[in-house]
């Protein structure tokens, strides 16, 4: 976002979507934005859901909103969002999450020989298990 006081202000800016986001008639059980992502959990119909994103659309028209939906799991950031049924009438299941990759994340890391800064290199063992 070029200086350092960018991402402070975008989230200014869009603190007025969020609200109207979550106080809308049709209201997401959870919400959650980091930067330009979007998590919701929805209860509803499809076309409900659509509505909601015509509507997402409509607040700042210069931000386009899309969806990707799924009734059984869903990425956010590095992470995978999924239903786990406890018992055989499907009638009861948890949230469960587990690590997202991207299609294109290639695993690369750092060698710890490159000429970066060492508490980079340091930092990446750290990182890797942060995240698993």
């Amino acid at each position: 976002m070029g200086i350092s006081y960018g991402v402070s202000i975008a989230n200014i800016y869009l603190l007025e979507f969020d609200n109207q986001a979550i106080n809308h008639k049709i209201k997401p059980l959870c919400y959650n934005r980091f930067l330009d992502d979007i998590f919701l959990i929805f209860i509803g119909t499809t076309l409900e859901l659509l509505e909601y994103e015509t509507f997402l659309n409509s607040l700042i028209p210069d931000i386009k909103i899309t969806f990707e939906y799924s009734t059984v799991s869903g990425n956010f950031l590095d992470t995978t969002i999924y239903k786990q049924l406890m018992n055989d009438d499907k009638t009861m299941c948890t949230l469960q999450s587990r690590v997202y990759f991207k299609p294109t994340d290639t695993h690369q890391l750092l060698h710890k020989d490159s000429f970066h800064p060492k508490h980079t290199t340091k930092g990446i063992l750290k990182s890797q298990l942060i995240t698993i």
